[in-house]
């Protein structure tokens, strides 16, 4: 069973489109063979991520790609992605990801660009904080005008990048992301200085 064929069955069963049983067979018994730790899904115009496609997703997999589909909101129930260690979303309409996103523990890059997260008041939920071992987080090029109130929280980010977005300030808790190496925050054209808070952060070796 070769990989491609693996993962086009997979995806035929996620749009739930032409899903059929022998699609969901062949999906089902060679992801519990080859246990991949890489899904990649991108680029396959899928408008939504339907239940009965995750209940195939193999406990083994640490990276997928669901980048440039047209996924408009995620599943209720994360449970299934708690061993990723990569996710990402970027090129997507997500206005705001749900608050089960905290079962993924062992996630340490989050990439959401390119996507719809400025129009909810609440793009990342408080519950995000229990991503304690998240060191990359790219929220490029979401309108945002606002810092989502919970990343202050996210102390272990190393990486934080908000290019592209529509922010006026950044709030003076960004000082609590103390292991940051690297803030972009370039193209905001609404913003025009960062924080003297952000002096606390001295491991910053790159600020654009």
């Amino acid at each position: 069973l070769s990989a491609q064929i693996l993962i086009n069955a997979l995806a035929k069963v996620v749009e739930n489109k032409a899903g059929t049983a022998r699609d969901r067979a062949t999906a089902g018994e060679g992801l519990a063979k080859v246990q991949p730790r890489i899904l990649d899904l991108s680029r396959r115009a899928l408008p939504r991520v339907p239940v009965e496609g995750w209940l195939l997703l193999p406990p083994l997999v640490r990276d997928m790609n669901l980048v440039h589909n047209n996924l408009s909101a995620l599943p209720h129930d994360l449970s299934r992605w708690k061993g990723l260690s990569k996710l990402r979303l970027d090129h997507n309409s997500l206005s705001e990801i749900p608050p089960s996103i905290s079962v993924c523990e062992s996630l340490t890059d989050l990439s959401i660009s390119g996507n719809r997260l400025g129009e909810s008041a609440v793009p990342l939920p408080p519950s995000a904080e229990r991503l304690t071992s998240l060191t990359m987080l790219n929220l490029n090029s979401n309108s945002l005008t606002l810092l989502p109130a919970v990343v202050p929280s996210l102390t272990a980010l190393t990486s934080l990048t908000l290019a592209s977005n529509l922010l006026e300030n950044l709030p003076k808790s960004i000082a609590n992301l103390s292991c940051l190496t690297r803030l972009s925050v370039k193209n905001n054209p609404h913003l025009t200085a960062v924080p003297v808070a952000l002096g606390a952060c001295k491991l910053i070796t790159l600020l654009d």
